[in-house]
């Protein structure tokens, strides 16, 4: 991140493990390097592709930020957006929303919507995306929105 830019635009492109039932998380790293400060409170809510078709829900409090879960990448990783704002404020605390959707374990298509607020107001300079297994594929790209 940059003082050029109040606000970010993210994609995901594909973004798999290659193992059933992995998680998709992100932090933010602080200007000292660390992301240590890093928990969040925020949700995903989504909708399962099954015959029957069927609403999934997490929340969290002082955890990572989840961008999916249950996520089965043999056949095809997550794909969407999200929007990051205040990532760099010393003032207000940084949100996020988004969309994604994903191959839910083995079978079900999934799409979720993600959003929620960091921990912390520092001094952030760029995302630690994380997941329970290594990722195996995938693009992640960031833009800066300069007028928002």
């Amino acid at each position: 991140f940059t003082s050029t830019y109040k606000h970010y635009f993210v994609t995901f492109d594909n973004c798999g493990t290659g193992t059933s039932g992995s998680y998709f998380r992100f932090k933010l790293y602080k200007s000292d390097g660390t992301t240590a400060d890093n928990v969040s409170g925020g949700s995903l809510f989504g909708y399962q592709g099954a015959s029957s078709g069927t609403a999934y829900a997490r929340h969290w409090v002082n955890a990572n930020a989840s961008i999916a879960e249950g996520l089965n990448t043999a056949v095809t990783g997550a794909s969407g957006f999200m929007y990051v704002f205040n990532a760099r404020s010393t003032s207000y605390k940084p949100s996020f929303m988004g969309e994604v959707s994903y191959r839910y374990e083995n079978t079900y298509g999934a799409t979720a919507h993600i959003g929620g607020w960091m921990n912390s107001a520092n001094l952030h300079t760029g995302f630690y995306w994380f997941s329970n297994n290594n990722f195996g594929s995938g693009t992640i790209t960031t833009y800066g929105i300069t007028n928002p």
